[in-house]
């Protein structure tokens, strides 16, 4: 018989023999007492999916998933009972008093006003998505409802031996009661707009757990701000970013965290929007330096694509038939002027009033938009149009002057209408005869010859240059390059630390500042840095591959996995170089050297490949790479794959097979497939993980001799393998696989 069964019984007995009553709704739902305290523990209250027994007979739940995600229900107590006595059974009424007993024991000497801990509070983040409203590119801005929990561990709430805990799973308390409790104020800093629902109370949760965990869900409804570029407006994409930090506390009073066990952030359903729909989302942790100190802060960056289909059908569509209108008057008779003008001016107008419309919804923006650039074109084919009209006016007007009418004036009189019509048609036939042997002047046609012909060659110019300026612009990139940081390959240049920025559970991104915000790096691509510092009193170096490039002005940013202390049972000490970067403190300097390395791109498929350092470069050409990475072995790997497809005349194709250990150690994965949905073409991947979820697609395990053949190209004389990740992986899976495959050493090179 199960537990739940037991327990159950020995109620029913209970409440035979002392002659009460208990419905059948009170033992089969948890009761829920006045103030909304939950007594006991069914289907693991909160849906937690771990029950722990405190002790013989008792057992409470801890929450390691939200409580809004759908829980295992492994927990089968739904009466707690006492040790001693084996007859005493937590009912409704006991319940009761010894919640309100408890919450007022527990308030009694508590203080508000202090942080719970001297050493620092750690505070778990969870954000549930409920639904995004609205993109508003006038306001540059979207409104979305969320789900914010906070959980943190409070030792002035804990009471767990308290009198009649074992009754309580924990304490769910109204909305009133936040105001009782010290908070760690985590708002959104960047809001523009931000408010708590009350439908008809204020939407909080707030639950005490017996050891004092604090869980507190907010439902609030958020306008955040949204980076828009409209230079290829209406085929753009918008990125909106939420920043939470607490408000009042610094990294020594509070220090955030996206929630450690479970999903930190989750989207209920697909969000898409009338005009908009979203491709991915990323969160990460940073850090930011205020006059006061410093303070965490948690970001998450929503990614949206523009839905264009109302603009092909609403814009695109009727300026197309509004053109081909303007060019029906080629057809008309050229002696019908006053239609042929009509067709244009009219088709003009619509035209203009067509943008106007478009206009009114978007922002007033100093560059010029991709719309723009279309509509520019289509107005300069209308304007042409009636261009073509003035040019035939000019032609009629010197017809006319230099027709002998007189020849046929005097015999009018004896010529009926069509007669006349006639004679007029030769007198122009011969005319016009005349005048391409070039015996009549020709100056007008000429000068809107002239004219026309610079319209079209300033129009072309125009776009050409917009396209090679802007179009680098949206990429991020900067066409002109500025000094050089790393001047000299043997010197040391010291680096401050201006940003952290937490990717994963062990990994960070470190942004170092260079002398200028014109200075770049100086790093070729496929070459790394290596940084040095004395950690404890030895002299430490490691290599490192930056993921900024030289089109990244000012600064240059290192992804690096942390190896802690105690870890990996082979390497006790952990990673020392990393452990000391994970220490560093914004303003921190450290010393980098540079560039070094054997293997450099040199653009359109071109390696110039050193066999070893003292060795002159070798040169090598591919018109197909295939790239192996584990871990943060993706570094260098992805400095090649940006320097390629950012070039749109480098015709290299590219595979990259990527590995980790599970699927939140994937790093850049938002990066990776934004560039593979860009260049579909010229850029696949494909990921492998140790460990997979059951909606997992991709491979599972080592790399194998099936996923090279399978996803990586063919061996031959112009395909390269660039492999970079653990040694073990390189050594006893890589190329051993990749022989197997037909690969020979000659065209496979490491980092």
């Amino acid at each position: 018989m199960r537990r739940d069964e037991s327990a159950l019984v020995l109620v029913i007995a209970f409440v035979v023999f002392s002659g009460g009553f208990a419905s059948k709704a009170q033992l089969e739902h948890p009761p829920v007492l006045a103030r909304g305290i939950v007594t006991n523990c069914e289907m693991c209250d909160l849906r937690s999916s771990y029950c722990k027994k405190r002790d013989e007979g008792i057992y409470s739940c801890e929450c390691r998933e939200g409580f809004h995600r759908s829980g295992s229900g492994d927990c089968e107590v739904t009466v707690s009972r006492t040790r001693s006595d084996e007859n005493e059974i937590c009912v409704l009424g006991q319940a009761e008093k010894a919640a309100t007993r408890i919450l007022t024991d527990i308030l009694k000497n508590y203080d508000r006003n202090v942080v719970p801990s001297m050493k620092g509070v750690d505070v778990d983040v969870e954000l549930l998505i409920q639904k995004v409203s609205e993109i508003s590119e006038i306001h540059s801005s979207s409104k979305m409802d969320i789900l914010l929990s906070q959980i943190w561990h409070d030792p002035g709430l804990n009471f767990e031996n308290e009198e009649g805990a074992e009754c309580l799973a924990n304490l769910s308390l109204s909305h009133r009661m936040v105001d009782s409790l010290w908070i760690p104020n985590v708002c959104l800093i960047n809001s523009k707009s931000s408010m708590v629902h009350h439908s008809p109370t204020p939407n909080i949760f707030l639950a005490i757990h017996p050891n004092g965990t604090v869980w507190m869900n907010y439902r609030i409804l958020v306008e955040s701000p949204c980076d828009m570029d409209f230079t290829f407006f209406p085929m753009d994409r918008v990125e909106c970013t939420t920043v939470f930090e607490s408000y009042s506390f610094n990294v020594g009073k509070v220090r955030l965290h996206w929630k450690r066990h479970g999903i930190p952030v989750e989207i209920i359903g697909d969000i898409n929007l009338p005009d908009f729909h979203m491709t991915h989302y990323i969160h990460e942790k940073a850090t930011f330096q205020y006059p006061a100190g410093v303070w965490d802060q948690l970001n998450i960056k929503l990614f949206f694509r523009r839905s264009y289909g109302f603009y092909i059908l609403q814009i695109y569509l009727p300026t197309y038939c509004m053109v081909l209108i303007s060019w029906i008057s080629f057809w008309l008779d050229r002696r019908s002027l006053p239609a042929r003008v009509t067709l244009g001016v009219s088709s003009l107008m619509a035209l203009t009033l067509q943008y106007s419309n478009v206009a009114r919804s978007l922002p007033k923006v100093s560059y010029v938009k991709g719309l723009d650039l279309f509509m520019f074109g289509c107005v300069g084919y209308i304007f042409l149009s009636i261009v073509e009209l003035a040019m035939v006016g000019i032609l009629e007007k010197e017809a006319a002057q230099h027709m002998p009418q007189r020849q046929f004036s005097e015999r009018s009189d004896f010529m009926n209408e069509d007669d006349v019509r006639e004679h007029q048609r030769q007198l122009e036939r011969k005319f016009f005869d005349r005048w391409k042997t070039s015996e009549m002047p020709q100056s007008g046609l000429s000068n809107a010859a002239i004219g026309t012909a610079v319209v079209i060659v300033i129009t072309s110019l125009a776009g050409y240059l917009y396209f090679k300026k802007f179009g680098c612009c949206c990429k991020g990139k900067k066409a002109k390059k500025g000094p050089v940081a790393l001047v000299d390959p043997e010197t040391k240049y010291a680096l401050k630390l201006v940003k952290k920025t937490t990717v994963s559970h062990d990994t960070r991104k470190f942004r170092f500042a260079l002398p200028s915000d014109q200075h770049v790096l100086g790093l070729p691509t496929g070459q790394h840095v290596y940084l040095s510092a004395k950690i404890d009193g030895k002299l430490v170096v490691r290599p490192y591959t930056p993921i900024s490039s030289d089109d990244d002005q000012g600064y240059v940013e290192l992804m690096i996995k942390v190896y802690f202390k105690d870890v990996h049972p082979k390497f006790p000490e952990g990673g020392k170089m990393s452990q000391h970067l994970e220490s560093l403190n914004i303003g921190d300097t450290i010393d980098f050297r540079g560039p070094s390395g054997l293997i450099t791109y040199e653009g359109n498929g071109k390696f110039a490949v050193r066999p070893d350092k003292k060795s002159a470069p070798v040169p090598h050409k591919f018109k197909r790479i295939g790239m192996i990475a584990g871990g943060t072995g993706i570094t260098p790997m992805l400095q090649v794959i940006d320097a390629i497809l950012k070039d749109s005349n480098d015709e290299t194709e590219l595979s990259l097979l990527f590995a980790n250990q599970t699927e939140n150690d994937i790093l850049c994965r938002a990066e990776l497939e934004e560039l593979r949905e860009k260049h579909g073409d010229r850029f696949k991947l494909w990921y492998t993980i140790d460990r997979a979820d059951i909606d997992w697609k991709y491979s599972v395990g080592f790399i194998d001799q099936d996923m090279i053949e399978q996803h990586l190209p063919a061996p031959d004389a112009e395909t390269a393998i660039l492999m970079c990740g653990p040694p073990p992986m390189i050594k006893f899976a890589c190329v051993p696989n990749l022989e197997k495959s037909g690969h020979t050493s000659e065209c496979m090179f490491t980092f």
